[in-house]
């Protein structure tokens, strides 16, 4: 790891860069403006592939005679092989120095404008040099459930089919809704931020004709401008195989609705949420399973393949514990003990017990699907996830974790102890009842 010290005299010595003193003055060309505003003396620059890559990937920079370059990684995704290389391109290009960026790219920050092109040239041996770094076509994802247990849905699967259908079928708006964002998280942790996506979606499930079918629930609107900052709205749950189609009939709507300047957060704010759920409301119903059997399986993505498997174990899989048949005694006991705590005046100790309590019967039905959480907060995610929000429960237990949640989170007193506790004991009661049901998952 370098000093501090080490790195300001790197910079020191890569640059500034003046490009005066790189030709002979009676032999220097014409500066090469391009639409990126960039003075470059190499005619390379003036090809087609370099301008649109330049176009997205390079940015200005506070010292003359450099350019900060970002680098596309669908999905966030590269291989060591990849890595490696890259890596000597980096010593090469950037003074040793490579960021990671918010957006699931790379950055390098060092670059001298005189060698965009070859850098360019370098990127696009190693397949580096995707275009459209930032725009609608970037998509930003979380593993889902590819690999995280905690996900009901293929994340990247899903922002794979968004991003090819840019390059195909969406291509009449990749101009229209260029700086568009739009970012997938596979359960309601919200770790790819579609919260504050232009377009998000996040993962679930929906039940129809006795199958599960994976699905992703809508949010539009969310934007992060310093003033005008809000979070996304919800606009419904619709099928995975259908998201495509959802984002293109936005995308129609928006092109024939808008008001020339009007960007799209803007637009939907003025078209209003009840509008554009008549528009989507044709996506929202699930094909048979005798008509299309595909349609009740989730996306894959590059090198993988994937089907809906509720509580297949992943990245958290590896921890060596050992492994417990939960049962709904153990529930029971747990709300034993939050009696007491509660008889002696304990309420801080029985609201956490009576919490513990109820995800304790919330895992009773996740075992069953092979769903093991590590935490109460993980159970009743799961739960309402696998359960509630594919209709198993037909609309009982609505919100369960942000009910628990605000319950457990609610000021430390008698009443609301005792409402925790009798809540905790309406769902064990519910657990008890509910996992003795058959699985309705094919």
């Amino acid at each position: 790891m370098r000093t501090q010290k080490e790195l300001e005299e790197e910079r020191k010595r890569v640059g500034p860069l003046k490009l005066d003193l790189a030709f002979r003055s009676e032999r220097r060309p014409e500066s090469l403006n391009n639409r990126n505003g960039l003075r470059l003396l190499d005619p390379r620059t003036l090809e087609s592939d370099f301008q649109d890559w330049a176009r997205d990937s390079v940015i200005e920079h506070k010292l003359p005679g450099l350019r900060g370059v970002h680098i596309r990684l669908k999905l966030g995704d590269i291989t060591s092989k990849d890595a490696r290389q890259l890596a000597e391109l980096v010593r090469r290009f950037s003074a040793n120095e490579l960021k990671v960026s918010i957006g699931q790219n790379l950055y390098l920050p060092w670059v001298r404008e005189e060698e965009l092109a070859d850098l360019y040239a370098s990127l696009k041996q190693i397949g580096l040099a995707d275009s459209g770094v930032g725009t609608v076509a970037d998509v930003t994802t979380c593993p889902g459930a590819d690999t995280c247990r905690l996900g009901i849905a293929s994340a990247k699967g899903l922002g794979t089919a968004i991003s090819e259908a840019f390059e195909r079928r969406l291509s009449e708006y990749q101009e229209l809704a260029r700086l568009l964002r739009i970012k997938i998280s596979g359960c309601p942790n919200g770790c790819a931020q579609h919260g504050i996506a232009d377009i998000g979606f996040h993962a679930a499930a929906l039940s129809h004709e006795g199958r599960t079918i994976p699905a992703h629930l809508l949010f539009v609107g969310g934007r992060t401008d310093p003033g005008s900052a809000t979070f996304a709205r919800m606009l419904g749950k619709f099928p995975a195989k259908n998201c495509v189609d959802v984002i293109a009939t936005l995308l129609r709507v928006y092109k024939q609705e808008k008001s020339p300047t009007e960007e799209f957060c803007e637009f939907v704010n003025r078209f209003g949420d009840s509008k554009l759920k008549e528009e989507l409301e044709k996506w929202r119903m699930p094909k048979s399973f005798d008509a299309d059997p595909g349609f009740y399986e989730d996306f894959g993505h590059q090198n993988e393949s994937f089907a809906v498997r509720p509580g297949i174990k992943g990245e958290c899989a590896d921890k060596i514990v050992p492994e417990t048949e939960p049962h709904i005694q153990t529930a029971r006991e747990g709300l034993a003990q939050a009696e007491a705590y509660l008889y002696h005046k304990e309420f801080e100790h029985s609201v956490r017990a009576a919490y513990d309590a109820a995800a304790a019967a919330a895992r009773v039905s996740l075992y069953a699907r092979l769903v093991d959480p590590f935490t109460s907060d993980e159970a009743f995610w799961e739960f309402e996830n696998l359960f509630i929000l594919s209709g198993q429960t037909q609309g009982a237990w609505a919100n369960l974790s942000s009910r628990f949640r605000e319950l457990r989170e609610a000021e430390t007193n008698e009443p609301n102890t005792r409402t925790m506790l009798n809540v905790a004991k309406e769902f064990v009661n519910y657990c008890e009842q509910f996992s003795q049901l058959p699985c309705t998952t094919s």
